[in-house]
């Protein structure tokens, strides 16, 4: 297209996070590991043994019950807390996960390090200084240049999945609970896991003398105690101090792992849920309570529905459902199943009784009590409050109902709906020659699982005018693209045309904003799939041959305009026009050299003329010129012809379309 034109900008912004049904691409944030539908909410919350703790929407961390060990971290010891407190983080840390094991907890922190807090007899704490407890938040030594990904707090001892795909344990390891090896008495720094070769730790769970975690292949492996057979490898011994492989049903893979008191449970890729250990009262939820299983079997979850979520306590587990119900089963002495019944044990999955109309996005049953997040971003808890574990200020009463507890965190205090969406730019040339334009597409997706809403994409491109050609759902205003509400499961696109306007390189980038993104701090190409808010190109923009050395002057370039004089009422007339061009053999950078020369023509009269110099802006050569008619005839069929010639001593090429704004008074 030739002719003088201004260069036009359009920025655009996203929301993105993902998840995928079968085998977890990456390490879940928490060892209550959900599939990955939920996998963000699950590191979220957790109930420990006699205190519960959970990451509020501001990334910052709160506990609450017993505190006698400091395992509340709120910097104070020897006291039960019934209300939530604030855990002591370094100031200026977020929490992007957290864990409660029997009287320690622990927190990955948004920088990738982990902290741990409260009774450190046993090195628990992995800071190196076993024996001393700490109300405070003490950093665990993980292996140099190394971040932690997921954590998970057992009884008296911790583990973790790193970010290169490898685990560590520190802590007790009288059973060998710690999967290096080599058993000993307690190790108060990490140790590494010694797990399968050439296979990567994608969650991770420590329970009370064993652990157990799914490998990047959807395979299963504990280590540690297995009296009771809560190692799944249908071979009982007394311990074994290196992961074993889980005798997963057929060809069936894990999504999710959760290691309790003495036995284990699993989310399989089908939505099916397995358990395995001990069944004393039921906790192994088949229906059919034996003293104990070796290998894993089926939980009897209600007909047609499938597990996303699941969490092995001390002596009951629990599970949520598809439809966002809850079921919990085992030991129901305290009234931790939540279903306000009989508080007798039950050995098949019964529904807890949520608050109404409110959808369970994660649960974690702790010693004989149960928490979990809803929807709103409310936290609930039921059964034992004795140590005042259930947060709701009062202390002491039991809860046999997740529907009567008082809230222990009131909505919006965690993140509850999230969106899962993913930014991809396509179609980005990687050469694209001076004043061409290429088509680029800005895809959008939301994997769920929940709507994202208020939706916006903004786009920036440095060396590239960029137009919207194609627009989705939404509207592509001057600086965005409000996308507003795209629901899970659906992807929309925006076309942009990007035209290159000076040689170099440019870059083209993209940013996500708007509600319910589950991170929207993350980089390109980190290891969370769907977790990259930005997007980026980088095209390259080669210069053209310098042209040969004018005679004269060179007019690279004209444009003419006609305009109907019988709208033109009173004289003199006053028509303001700019443009801009693209250098080509001199840069633009080093300034801009040459003029324009505007006139007003009727037939083959001039009736005005005036010349404009170029000025340098935003990297091209701009003009801006005012030209007035003295007089101008009035007969209907006359019209006026406008002529914008560049005359200068170096090539250009037009930057588009006629100029704008083009204004005449």
């Amino acid at each position: 297209m030739t002719g003088l034109q201004r260069a036009s900008a359009l920025t655009v912004a996203l929301l993105v996070a993902t998840s995928s049904g079968g085998v977890l691409a990456s390490p879940a944030p928490a060892e209550r590991a959900s599939s990955a539908e939920r996998a963000f909410q699950a590191g979220l919350l957790h109930a420990g043994d006699t205190h519960s703790c959970a990451v509020l929407h501001d990334g910052s961390a709160s506990c609450w019950g017993n505190g006698f060990a400091g395992q509340v971290g709120n910097d104070a010891t020897l006291t039960d807390e019934p209300s939530p407190v604030t855990v002591a983080l370094t100031a200026g840390q977020r929490a992007n996960a957290i864990s409660a094991g029997v009287d320690h907890s622990c927190a990955v922190l948004d920088d990738g390090s982990a902290s741990c807090w409260g009774s450190d007899r046993v090195g628990q704490l992995g800071n190196d200084d076993a024996a001393v407890d700490q109300p405070t938040p003490v950093a665990v030594a993980l292996p140099a240049g190394r971040r932690a990904v997921a954590i998970s707090a057992g009884s008296y001892h911790s583990c973790a999945v790193l970010d290169d795909g490898s685990a560590s344990c520190w802590g007790s390891d009288s059973l060998g609970q710690l999967g290096d090896d080599d058993a000993t008495i307690n190790q108060p720094t990490p140790v590494a896991v010694a797990l399968p070769a050439g296979r990567r730790a994608v969650a991770i769970s420590a329970g009370h003398l064993h652990s157990c975690a799914v490998l990047d292949d959807g395979s299963a492996s504990c280590w540690g105690y297995d009296f009771l057979g809560q190692l799944g490898d249908d071979d009982v011994t007394a311990d074994q101090p290196r992961p074993v492989e889980v005798a997963l049903p057929g060809s069936r893979r894990a999504v999710a792992i959760s290691a309790g008191g003495t036995h284990s449970c699993a989310v399989l890729d089908d939505g099916s849920a397995r358990c395995w250990g001990s069944d004393g009262n039921g906790r192994l939820g088949d229906g059919a309570p034996e003293a104990s299983r070796a290998t894993p079997v089926a939980v009897a979850l209600p007909a047609g529905r499938r597990a996303i979520a699941i969490s092995a306590g001390a002596d009951h587990s629990c599970a949520i459902l598809d439809d966002g119900s809850a079921n919990c089963w085992g030991y129901d002495g305290r009234g931790q199943l939540g279903d306000a019944l009989t508080l007798t044990d039950q050995p098949h999955p019964v529904a807890v009784l949520s608050p109404p109309s409110r959808r369970t996005v994660a649960i974690s049953a702790g010693g004989t009590h149960t928490c979990a997040a809803l929807d709103d971003g409310s936290v609930s808890c039921w059964g034992n409050d004795a140590a005042g574990q259930l947060g709701n200020g009062f202390g002491g009463a039991t809860q046999d109902s997740a529907a009567d507890a008082p809230r222990a965190l009131n909505a919006a205090s965690t993140v509850g709906r999230v969106a899962d969406l993913s930014l991809t730019l396509e179609g980005a040339p990687r050469v694209l020659a001076l004043g061409a334009t290429a088509p680029i597409t800005v895809r959008l997706r939301n994997h769920g699982p929940d709507p994202a809403g208020s939706a916006r994409v903004s786009l920036s491109g440095r060396l590239l005018d960029l137009a919207p050609a194609l627009v989705g759902p939404g509207s592509a205003l001057t600086g965005s693209w409000r996308v507003g509400t795209l629901a899970a499961g659906t992807q929309t696109t925006l076309t942009l045309n990007a035209t290159a306007l000076a040689p170099g390189t440019a870059v083209l980038s993209a940013e996500v904003a708007g509600q319910s993104e589950r991170d929207p701090d993350s980089i390109p190409s980190n290891d969370a799939p769907g977790e990259d808010d930005q997007a980026g190109a980088q095209i390259a923009v080669p210069s053209l041959p310098p042209a040969p050395p004018p005679a004269d002057r060179v007019s690279a370039d004209r444009l003419t305009l006609k305009l109907a004089s019988r709208r033109l009422r009173r004289a003199p007339y006053r028509v303001r026009l700019s443009g801009r061009l693209i250098a080509t053999a001199v840069s633009p950078r080093t300034g801009c050299t040459g003029s324009v020369s505007v006139s007003a023509r009727r037939a083959s009269r001039r009736l005005a003329t005036v010349t404009t110099p170029l000025s340098l802006r935003d990297g091209v050569c701009e003009y801006r010129a005012v030209l007035t008619v003295a007089r101008l005839p009035r007969r209907p069929a006359s019209k006026v012809t406008l002529t914008a010639r560049f005359k200068g001593n170096m090539s250009v090429l037009p930057a588009g379309s006629p100029a704008s704004p083009l204004t005449i008074g």
